[in-house]
């Protein structure tokens, strides 16, 4: 039977159609406009992101699958400087853990040069206007809760299913009235220690628009018992030749599958405890405790083997989780090395290639292809990796001379024009206060009393009118503030005019001096005093109590070594790459079998490819013309 579409679609790929470029599309239901994912790469190319410029302002909601950076990574830049203000939806890990793939980003690309591209602050504001969803959960976007502000999403309601590929990856369905529109790209059918494959597209059948992927339509996958196999005894192997392995990977998706492999071989043979097992990034705790909170969102396995044992996996008894250098190096070799980004593209995991690539005991194995012309790809893609790379390093080492000095004076004047600031808006805010404050209690008074003032109601009036002035020469008063009190001004207010009539009372101020009665130093306020100043002007009392003094206008304290203030420092260097290299799948994408007998089970009235090689692409719209030729109406493949 044929159908007909009762609604206008209109779908227009602004990044990663016939590219492994990352996704970003933007999908218009009449005149609701959807932004579909919102990635970018690690080389952080501005111009990749104008076509995103010219649309942001009018996209009324963002759908996001997965948490890496190749779908998310560009949204701090656009909600800072393009407009992007529509609601972002996700499930609750891809909220999670993109926010560890954007700091761990930041820090690292901010380690190697002066990076100005986002900031911390940036990457907090992008997921501020965040809605959180679960797996099956109908999400209408005329409902007032889910943040969307305009009417034209009437009808249209959203569902994310399991993808597969990462915790929280998601499979999005679109409906509206009868049409139904599936966007669904790096899935995984396949099921894994701690995912399980994406049961929602084998149950699809005949949705009238599928949007989905031919990145993996040509690669032929081995089973998982088999690259399980070679990947734990290539590590086995390496460290008992004396060897270090490094393994390149993302912060926070596919590390997790890695993990657990190791983990368990760890737990199984006791022998291998004599090495070391290292999670290396700039957020690897806070990684692991977050996946320690989401087992709900894991493999049936996983959720079976904790209700039985109450044992989380991702306690990790044989992992050391990292989070610079100096913490790796203080472990004994050889061992074995998790670090971010899976590209080489700069962070720790370039760090730590560019010292062991000349060991020939050594052995780099990449469980990603990596970006097009990524070092990750360079390596990879030939049988026999080059024999040697030319690489620019940057580090960061501590201001000195006549740099520290320079920067100290910035520091001060900075902190003086913002301490200028905050006292002018202080003094301005007392000043509101105090006359809020006098013009409810005259309108209490008044209120109370109506039209039968007495001279004591007079004289209530008239220490009204006094108060201010009094709360004022208060503020004058060398007096000695508890830190640990309330507002001195709300008290004292409270001090004039009661709402009911009575006895007229004297303003009674009690003052809080440094001295007793007996002429003697109060230590408990001096106590007091001294501990408020150094809390107010940034400095750490207990420092101040072991005899420590820093000025706190430098921007760092003793006690926190990673706020001093550095430069950036880069030079060239030649790398000769003796280490064993080898590339293992561990993408947990399906491999091109597996994505045909889907869409040719799935069935689509029309479908859309994007996001692979133009090789890729036009395989898979040959083997779908084909395989879907009565039932399929158009296969596109749009650039």
């Amino acid at each position: 039977r044929k159908h007909t579409m009762t609604s206008t679609v209109r779908f227009t790929p602004l990044c990663g159609a016939r590219t492994e470029d990352p996704p970003c599309y933007l999908l218009e239901i009449d005149e609701f406009c959807i932004l579909l994912d919102c990635g970018w790469n690690d080389t952080f190319d501005l111009d990749m992101l104008e076509p995103l410029k010219k649309i942001a302002p009018r996209v009324d909601a963002v759908l996001l699958s997965h948490p890496d950076l190749y779908h998310l990574g560009a949204l701090p830049y656009a909600v800072a400087n393009f407009g992007l203000k529509a609601p972002i939806f996700s499930t609750i890990p891809v909220y999670k853990m993109g926010q560890m793939f954007m700091y761990d980003a930041f820090q690292s690309a901010n380690s190697n040069e002066d990076f100005t591209i986002f900031n911390l602050d940036d990457v907090d504001n992008a997921f501020e206007n965040w809605k959180q969803l679960k797996f099956g959960q109908r999400l209408s976007f005329e409902n007032p809760d889910s943040g969307v502000t305009t009417e034209r999403g009437v009808g249209i309601d959203v569902y994310p299913h399991a993808a597969g590929h990462s915790i929280g990856g998601t499979v999005w369905r679109i409906t509206k009235e009868n049409d139904e529109i599936v966007y669904a790209i790096d899935y995984n059918n396949k099921k894994e220690r701690h995912l399980n494959g994406t049961f929602f597209l084998e149950n699809l059948s005949r949705p009238t628009l599928l949007i989905t992927d031919a990145y993996n339509a040509l690669s032929v996958q081995r089973t998982r018992r088999d690259r399980d196999s070679e990947l734990l005894e290539r590590i086995i192997s390496t460290l008992r030749s004396n060897g270090s392995v490094l393994l390149p990977t993302d912060t926070a998706a596919r590390v997790l599958e890695l993990l657990m492999i190791l983990d368990q071989q760890w737990n199984s043979n006791r022998a291998l405890a004599i090495y070391s097992i290292v999670f290396l990034t700039h957020v690897s705790y806070n990684t692991v405790e977050f996946a320690k909170s989401q087992l709900e969102w894991m493999s049936s396995d996983v959720m079976n083997s904790f209700e039985k044992t109450r044992d989380n996996p991702f306690t990790l008894k044989h992992v050391h989780v990292c989070h610079n250098l100096a913490e790796l190096n203080a472990l004994p070799r050889p061992l074995v090395v998790l670090a971010s980004p899976a590209t080489l593209g700069y962070g720790f995991a370039r760090d730590v290639f560019v010292e062991m690539a000349a060991n020939p005991n050594n052995t780099v194995i990449f469980t990603d292809r990596g970006l097009p012309h990524s070092m990750a790809r360079t390596l990879t893609d030939t049988d026999t990796p080059p024999a040697s790379l030319t690489l620019k390093v940057g580090k960061r080492i501590p201001l000195e001379g006549e740099e520290l000095k320079e920067y100290e004076r910035k520091q001060r004047e900075e902190q003086l024009a913002e301490d200028e600031r905050k006292q002018q808006e202080q003094e301005e805010e007392d000043r509101k206060r105090r006359k809020r404050a006098l013009a409810e209690k005259k309108a209490r008074l008044e209120n109370a009393r109506g039209d039968s003032a007495t001279d004591t109601d007079m004289m209530y009036m008239d220490l009204d009118a006094e108060a201010d002035e009094v709360l004022a020469e208060v503020d004058k008063l060398e007096l000695t503030k508890n830190p640990f009190s309330v507002d001195r001004l709300d008290i004292l207010a409270s001090q004039f005019a009661s709402e009911r009539l009575g006895h007229p009372l004297f303003p009674n101020i009690e003052v809080h001096r440094e001295w007793d009665e007996y002429g003697e130093k109060d230590e408990a306020f001096s106590r007091l005093a001294e501990q408020q100043t150094l809390a107010e002007s940034g400095r750490d009392p207990k420092m101040a109590g072991l005899g420590i003094d820093v000025d706190p206008s430098f921007g760092f304290s003793a006690t926190d070594e990673a706020k001093r203030p550095t430069k950036c420092i880069s030079s060239t260097i030649t790398v000769p790459i003796k280490c064993t290299v080898r590339y293992i799948d561990f993408e947990g994408r399906s491999d091109g079998r597996s994505i045909k007998n889907i869409l040719t089970h799935i069935a689509p009235r029309k479908l859309i490819l994007v996001h692979g090689t133009p090789e890729a692409i036009e395989h898979l719209q040959q083997h779908c013309e084909r395989a879907l030729k009565n039932l399929c109406r158009a296969v596109l493949a749009p650039d």
